[in-house]
Order: structure tokens, then C-alpha cells, then sequence
């Protein structure tokens, strides 16, 4: 098997993508083992009748801190199962928080359990759920091609992120997979999918307009570039021909309206790193977290336009097959009113609950929280006399 070592340096090492790589220390952070289906499929063999594809296998670094990796799912592994302080306990994880990022919605995460990739609060988890059921499917697919962020509590070694065959990634092509991205108007999170190889990212970019472009350093703990140079770089990445090297490389890029690739086309004090441009101010009509009155929050995006967010009632009734795996999931549903009960005990009840969303100006993209509260006297108007937490 061939091995080939990409520094994180990657200009010095393929003096391409210079758009988003500047000094950067030479520690290894992606390794490329290149190789075939004998040395990367166990019992695979001649003698067992297994044909031999070309193929490659791609690995990540795992550094302290904040790190971007390629969403688990289309063939990509999880790097929970490898950052472990006993490889025999999942629960000693170096992996603490886990954060999505949803182009118009903001981040939603928080802490993750170290028995599997699911958030510790149930809240959290519901929500999450929640937005991946309402996608369609471009949107899903484009979720499943987007990179998520990790915190690891220490650096760990690297895990094996994917393995390709060249024979599939050919197949994948010719299923126009690349045409089923989809990127929303401002700033959007993607890697480099392996339908891309061989590929100048200007000839696949569809009906996209890139206006800027950037790369986290997890070295330094900081987006790498400064927004005049997200902007100034951007056709050194339209001009990138993506070799095996660069596939699964997260990316940051703003578009300037919606648009499909392809040629045809809350733990509190938890936060991950925020996008280089933030939402424009923020104000709170009822003064913060009031449930006593309606109130509505009221920011601005990046080209001036008013957005405005509302308190309001929710109901929320099980799906008994909603979730993953359809093994059940709460829906929420907004409501003018919903009336007093009793059941604040989700992991055992499965009666309707009556809550309350209540916005507030935060600290995450779009600049507006949202938190879900049990309202045992029911709530009318977005108002709710008293509140619990959920259980």
C-alpha cells in the first residue's frame, strides 16, 4: 500500500489552495493510504474470489479544542469510536460537545454521550431531529455532505474518516450525485465529496456565485483567513483541480443566493466557533426570557433586511414512528392555545404536552435563541404563568 502524509501546511506540500492555506504549522492532520480491496475489505482476497479495485483510505487528526470533520453517514465513520481513553469504554470519549450547523437556522448542539452520537439533553436531541425530518430531500442530502463541528477535550490519534474505489466513485458521477447539493443563500458548511476528484471546483459550482471562502485551522483555534482574504482568494479555489488529497476537506464558502452544485445546476458557556460574519443587531421586545408576555425578537441579516422571530404556544404529541430508525420522536406544532395537563415526564409518558417557545437574542448565528418550556397551567398567546424545565 502507498501511503501519502498531507500536511496541514497544504500549500507547501501541493501548492494548490492557497486560497484558504496560509502558515500553518506541518503537523499531520489528514493522512491518504492508497491501496485495494485485498488491503482495505477483511477476508478479501483472490483466493476468496474477491475482485481487486484501486482504491484509498482517508484519515483524520483529531486535535484539542474545536475541530470541523466530515458528517458520519454516505460512507463516512464517526470519530467518537477512536478518540477513546480505553478502546474498550465508549464512555471515555475525548469527544464532549457536538454542534450542527443549518444554513438559515443556526447551530444546534450541545453535549454528546459517550455511549453514542446523540446529545445528552433531550431537548437538544428533539430539536435536532426535528430539522433533519423537516428537509427534503436535497436538503438531506446536502446535511449529509456537510461537516460538523467537535470538541475534544485532547488531542487523539487519527481515525479512518472513509474508504473509496475508484470504480464507485465513477458510478457515484454518473449518478449525478453532485447535482443533489444544495447550498443556501449566505454562509454554507460542505466537504469535498469524492464525486468531486479530478474535478476544477469552478466547473462543478451549477448556478452558485462563491463570495467568499474560508478553512477553521484547528492548530490555532481560528478561521485562517481575515474577510478581505476569504474574498480576494476565492477564484485560487474556483481554479483547484481536487486530487484524493483534498477530498473530505471542510469547507466555508457564502453564496450569494440559493443555488445547486453540479454543471446542470446548548450547554450553557458551550458554544463552537461562529461563522466570520454574524447576523446585524438584535432586540427583544419583551425585554429577554419573559413568559408572562408575548414578545418577539427582532434582527437583521447581513444585507439590512429585518427579520422577525415570535414567542408562541407549542404542542407537542408523540410520533411512535418518527425518529431514526422510526423508534419514536416528539413533534411540536404551534398553536394559538394549548390547554393545561399534566405530563412533564417524556422519557416515561407519552401524553400531549403544552409548552412554549420562547425567543431571546443570542450568541449563535442568526442571533437568536429559542428555548422550549413545559407550561403545567397551559399556555394561550405565547404566555405561560409558569414554566419548567423538560424532563
Amino acid at each position: 500500500m502507498k501511503k501519502l502524509i498531507l500536511p496541514i501546511s497544504l500549500v507547501l506540500l501541493l501548492g494548490v489552495m492557497t486560497f484558504v492555506i496560509a502558515e500553518m504549522p506541518s503537523s499531520d492532520v489528514t493522512r491518504i493510504e492508497k491501496g485495494t480491496t485485498y488491503d482495505f475489505i477483511s477476508g478479501c482476497s483472490k483466493n476468496t474470489g474477491c475482485n481487486e479495485y484501486q482504491g484509498f483510505k482517508t484519515y483524520f487528526k483529531i486535535y484539542k479544542g474545536w475541530n470541523l470533520v466530515p458528517a458520519n453517514g454516505e460512507g463516512v465513520a464517526s470519530p467518537r469510536t477512536f478518540c477513546l481513553d480505553n478502546p474498550n469504554d465508549f464512555g471515555t470519549s475525548f469527544l464532549k460537545y457536538k454542534f450542527i450547523y443549518f444554513p438559515g437556522v443556526g447551530y444546534i448542539g450541545g453535549k454528546i454521550s459517550g455511549n453514542n452520537d446523540n446529545f445528552v439533553d433531550s431537548n437538544t436531541q428533539q430539536r435536532f431531529e426535528t430539522q433533519v425530518r423537516s428537509m427534503g430531500e436535497e436538503d438531506i442530502m446536502s446535511f449529509m455532505l456537510s461537516p460538523y463541528w467537535v470538541y475534544s477535550e485532547k488531542s487523539c490519534g487519527e481515525y479512518p474518516a472513509a474508504t473509496n474505489f475508484y470504480r464507485d466513485i465513477d458510478r457515484a458521477k454518473s449518478n449525478e450525485v453532485i447535482n443533489k447539493i444544495k447550498l443556501k443563500k449566505g454562509w454554507n458548511m460542505f466537504y469535498l465529496h469524492p464525486v468531486f476528484l479530478n474535478e476544477k471546483l469552478k466547473d462543478v459550482i451549477g448556478t452558485c456565485n462563491i463570495e467568499k471562502a474560508n478553512v477553521w485551522n484547528p492548530v490555532n483555534q481560528k478561521w485562517d483567513l481575515t474577510s478581505e482574504e476569504s474574498t480576494s482568494r476565492v477564484n485560487d479555489l474556483l481554479n483547484t483541480q481536487i486530487t484524493e488529497e483534498l477530498l473530505y476537506m471542510p469547507l466555508l464558502i457564502k453564496v450569494t443566493d440559493n443555488c445547486k452544485l453540479g454543471s446542470g445546476s446548548e450547554d450553557s458557556g458551550v458554544t463552537p466557533p461562529q461563522v466570520p460574519e454574524n447576523s446585524v443587531g438584535c432586540t427583544d421586545s419583551d425585554g429577554g426570557e419573559n413568559y408572562l408576555v408575548k414578545g418577539y425578537v427582532s434582527t437583521k441579516d447581513e444585507s439590512g433586511k429585518s427579520i422577525r422571530s415570535d414567542d408562541s404556544c407549542e404542542l407537542s404529541t408523540w410520533s411512535p414512528t418518527g425518529g431514526y430508525n422510526n423508534q419514536g420522536a416528539w413533534d411540536y406544532t404551534q398553536v394559538y392555545e394549548c390547554s393545561a395537563n399534566t405530563n412533564n415526564d417524556s422519557p416515561n409518558s407519552k401524553a400531549d404536552r403544552c409548552l412554549i417557545h420562547e425567543k431571546t437574542c443570542g450568541e449563535g448565528f442568526g442571533g437568536v435563541d429559542g428555548k422550549l418550556k413545559y407550561c403545567p397551567n397551559g399556555c394561550k398567546n405565547a404566555v405561560c404563568d409558569s414554566v419548567q424545565d423538560l424532563k
